[in-house]
C-alpha cells in the first residue's frame, strides 16, 4: 500500500510539474506574441515613414522639374523675342537702305532730267 501511495504522490508531483511547465510555456508564448506584434507595428511604422519620405522626395523632384521646365520655357521665350526683335531691326535697316537708295535714284533722275531740259 505504501508503494502505491508513493507512486500516487510521484504522479501527482509530475502532474504539478507538468502544469507549471505548461503555464510557463504559455507565458513565454504570450510574451513572444507581444514582441511579434510590437515588431510588426514597428515594421509598419518604418514602411509608412519610408513611403511618406518617398512621396516627399518624388514631390520635391516634380517641383524641381516643373521649375526647371518653366525656367527653360521662359528663357526660350526671351530668346525667341530677342531674335524676333533682331529680325525686325534688320528688316527696318534694309527698308531704310532701300528707301534711301530709291530716293537717291529718284532725285538723281530728276536732276538729270531737269539738267537736260534746261
Amino acid at each position: 500500500m505504501e508503494a502505491a501511495e508513493a507512486r500516487q504522490r510521484a504522479v501527482a508531483e509530475q502532474l504539478r510539474a507538468a502544469e507549471k511547465a505548461r503555464e510557463e510555456a504559455e507565458q513565454r508564448l504570450k510574451a513572444a506574441e507581444a514582441q511579434l506584434r510590437e515588431a510588426r507595428s514597428q515594421a509598419s511604422s518604418i514602411i509608412e515613414g519610408a513611403s511618406k519620405s518617398a512621396d516627399q522626395l518624388a514631390a520635391a523632384a516634380r517641383a524641381r522639374a516643373d521649375e526647371e521646365a518653366r525656367r527653360i520655357a521662359e528663357k526660350a521665350r526671351k530668346d525667341i523675342e530677342a531674335e524676333r526683335d533682331k529680325a525686325i531691326d534688320s528688316v527696318r535697316g534694309e527698308v531704310a537702305d532701300l528707301v534711301i537708295a530709291a530716293t537717291e535714284k529718284v532725285v538723281g533722275e530728276a536732276s538729270t532730267a531737269s539738267g537736260t531740259a534746261a
